[in-house]
């Protein structure tokens, strides 16, 4: 989970609960953040830099601010494996694909545009997120 904020952070915690990861891994810039993921049990690991986070992850979930998007694929792109699936939580997709083709000189087929499920005004209720 590269982006340890409340959909980053809620989405690593929900998988980690629901035993849907073997390790989750999480990146954050703020220190303080990677640190309340460990002690709130919504990370296993941490990792020192995002290349490192990458380097070992088979599923990447880019929970950054769309305006750093194309930045973090940079970086990103070195270490990826070709088997890594790369997804996002970024409220735009027109951003995030245009990132994504300007470092890739072309959409990725590992890279699937994600979009978050947050606000009180898309969702009914908590017991249907849990439920799903």
């Amino acid at each position: 989970m590269i982006g340890l904020g409340l959909i980053g952070g809620s989405l690593a915690k929900a998988l980690r609960e629901r035993g849907l990861c073997q390790t989750v891994i999480g990146y954050d810039r703020n220190p303080d953040e990677l640190a309340a993921g460990i002690r709130l049990g919504v990370i296993d690991e941490i990792a020192d830099s995002l290349v490192e986070a990458a380097a070992k992850a088979d599923v990447i979930v880019l929970a950054v601010p769309v305006k750093v998007m194309e930045s973090v694929l940079a970086e990103l792109k070195p270490v990826l494996k070709e088997t890594t699936v790369i997804t996002d939580v970024g409220s735009v997709k027109g951003n995030v694909v245009r990132a994504a083709e300007a470092i890739y000189g072309k959409m990725p087929a590992r890279f699937i545009p994600g979009h978050p499920i947050a606000g009180s005004e898309k969702v009914a209720s908590l017991q249907q997120i849990r439920a799903f």
